[in-house]
């Protein structure tokens, strides 16, 4: 199982075992992504829903309905069609903890920053594709 959290650890999660050999890890370089980590690129595991879970979160929350996990805070971006992205962030620290999107083809997953495992190297096994 990995775990990982938000810089203050107020924010925690687990990813279950057989949900981590079928992940993607993946390196994007677009707009979104460069200004959401604030750097050239971000680093995501792309996983199901059901595989990722909140194990303690803030108890400083800003819920968004229909969000999977209660997440300490959200960003509710609108994305091209009209879809939205739901970026959940650590209100303490800032931390991007997950990212989720209605755009075809990502609903049902959900992206997770690889700088928030508590273990870097458990995913450095895993085939590395990149985006632009």
């Amino acid at each position: 199982m990995l775990t990982g959290s938000c810089l203050c650890a107020v924010n925690k999660y687990t990813v279950t075992n057989e949900d981590v050999a079928a992940a993607r890890k993946i390196t994007c370089h677009c707009a979104r992504c460069r200004k959401i980590s604030g750097g050239y690129t971000t680093t995501n595991l792309i996983l199901p829903k059901t595989s990722f879970k909140l194990t303690s979160a803030s108890t400083w929350r800003s819920v968004v309905p229909g969000l999977s996990n209660n997440c300490t805070s959200t960003f509710n971006a609108v994305l091209p069609g009209d879809k939205h992205g739901h970026i959940c962030f650590c209100r303490h620290c800032g931390s991007v903890i997950y990212r989720e999107s209605e755009m075809q083809g990502f609903s049902g997953l959900v992206f997770v920053p690889v700088g928030t495992l508590d273990d870097i190297d458990s995913v450095s096994n895993l085939r590395e594709e990149e985006w632009y």
